[in-house]
């Protein structure tokens, strides 16, 4: 039980340090040393096996979360304290599929859901969503609408930089999901609600900041409405390598647009022009 307990110690140890400085070489060593020994030895019991090998996997999500930070975020003019803080505390790995895990946090956006008829749900790159939050300016006593919930990560983020989240879906499996997610996670401040994209949600509003998670031919102007005076909505308009990030800000019941920056990301569904006549 002591050999035990000191071990456990250890990796506790390097699991807080890894997830808030990065790993300590020499600690990280000697206990993936000694985990290793223990994993493959005979005397194990399966208790013992189980807790390290979910400890090793916690190390490992929390070097790779701590690498997003360092080698994606910051390096993509990502300075905001609040949006580094926020991402580097929420386990990306928890809002994918299991199977997608040991991707998730890839700087690219990936498949996390499609529905029965055939629609795909993203999960946002991990540098355009840091990005996007920056120009939110989400104060700490703020509303956000978070247009496209999918199973809870961008709603998750933002929950620690606001005070409430109002996490809107239309896809009712990945209403049922990203709230449980939120829940596992201790995301308390976050309400998730079941409705069309494009509509937003009127009843909660007007919103400090908007945040929609893909790609948009345009913003709806009822969901400019929803914002309070001085709120943003940040968005990306265009498909693929057109595709431009966009701050809408509310000023006097009206909302001016600027470009901020070009960002490639997957589109989110309900949002379709609609078509013109042909003639």
């Amino acid at each position: 039980m002591v050999r035990g307990q000191t071990i456990t110690e250890k990796v506790l140890f390097v699991i807080c340090a890894g997830a808030h400085t990065g790993l300590l070489s020499a600690p990280k060593t000697l206990t993936i040393r000694r985990l290793t020994a223990i994993l493959a030895s005979p005397a194990s019991n399966q208790p013992v096996r189980t807790f390290f090998s979910q400890a090793w996997s916690m190390l490992d999500f929390a070097s790779a979360r701590y690498n997003m930070i360092e080698s994606q975020i910051r390096p993509n003019d990502v300075t905001d304290k609040a949006v580094l803080q926020a991402m580097g505390e929420t386990p990306r790995e928890v809002f994918v599929p299991a199977a997608k895990r040991s991707v998730a946090y890839q700087d690219e956006d990936f498949v996390i859901h499609t529905s029965d008829d055939g629609v795909q749900r993203f999960i946002m790159e991990p540098r355009v969503l840091a990005r996007l939050l920056q120009f939110a300016d989400i104060a700490p006593d703020a509303l956000v609408l978070y247009v496209g919930a999918g199973l809870g990560y961008g709603p998750a983020v933002v929950s620690k930089m606001a005070e409430t989240v109002v996490a809107l879906e239309s896809d009712p499996t990945l209403v049922a999901s990203s709230s449980q997610n939120l829940i596992d996670t201790g995301s308390d401040n976050v309400a998730v609600i079941e409705g069309p994209l494009q509509a937003g949600c009127p009843d909660q509003a007007p919103y400090d900041a908007i945040i929609v998670d893909g790609a948009l031919p345009d913003v709806p102007e009822e969901l400019c409405k929803q914002l309070q005076d001085g709120g943003k909505l940040v968005c990306v308009i265009g498909a693929g390598l057109a595709g431009k990030a966009h701050v809408f800000e509310a000023t006097g019941g009206e909302a001016s647009a600027r470009a901020e920056f070009s960002a490639a990301v997957a589109p989110i569904p309900g949002f379709d022009k609609p078509q013109g006549f042909v003639f």
